[in-house]
């Protein structure tokens, strides 16, 4: 009878095997960024608005966080170099996805199907003018979800297997757009969408 570390030893080279991932390119890759001709207060009211009526469509899970919460978790993530109280970003917002799954990805898929995506966001805002104002969104560990590990080591059961991916500007520029329409915005640039013909990653 083979003992537990036999058989772990046998297994782990399943549990390490991650399925092919397809990326699906974008014609051409949205902004990150936008100039909107209103003040920084006009801007915070309008994230706020989007988040709390409409919780950024798709990115539901989302936690807006800002430098006045007092949740324990109102901070940047560790692996960032953001802070609230850096000088300059004391107005800024963070969309905290704690690993949920915030939507199915249009870029990253797997055997025909779309990837669960995660990722947490900063958006900073830059003063440049009595009313205009430069939004930028950063994106903070992109994940996609492939499976599954077999659980044989965890109490808690099968644990999800997290890969790292690039940024896709797809999220980021969503919620650009979003605040956007908060502010009555119509002549953004429209979404840019992946191709229908994957590429192998």
């Amino acid at each position: 009878m083979m003992s537990k570390v036999q058989i772990m030893t046998l297994l782990l080279p399943i549990v390490g095997c991650a399925p092919r991932i397809d990326v699906r390119q974008l014609s051409t890759p949205n902004p990150t960024s936008y100039e909107f001709q209103f003040s920084v207060r006009t801007i915070r009211e309008a994230v706020r608005a989007g988040y709390t009526q409409e919780r950024f469509r798709a990115l539901s899970p989302l936690q807006l966080i800002e430098k006045s919460d007092k949740s324990p978790f109102a901070a940047p993530p560790w692996y960032s170099d953001f802070s609230f109280d850096a000088p300059g970003f004391e107005n800024d917002f963070y969309l905290w996805s704690d690993h949920s799954v915030i939507s199915k990805s249009r870029v990253y898929w797997s055997r025909g199907k779309p990837l669960d995506f995660t990722a947490s966001f900063w958006i900073h805002l830059h003063p440049l003018g009595e009313n205009r104002t430069s939004v930028q969104t950063l994106t903070f560990k992109p994940q996609v979800i492939v499976g599954k590990t077999l659980g044989l080591l965890n109490p808690h059961g099968p644990a999800n297997i997290y890969v790292d991916v690039p940024p896709s500007s797809l999220e980021e520029y969503s919620i650009l757009l979003l605040v956007g329409s908060k502010l009555g915005v119509r002549d953004m640039p429209k979404l840019s969408v992946p191709d229908p013909e994957p590429s192998s990653k």
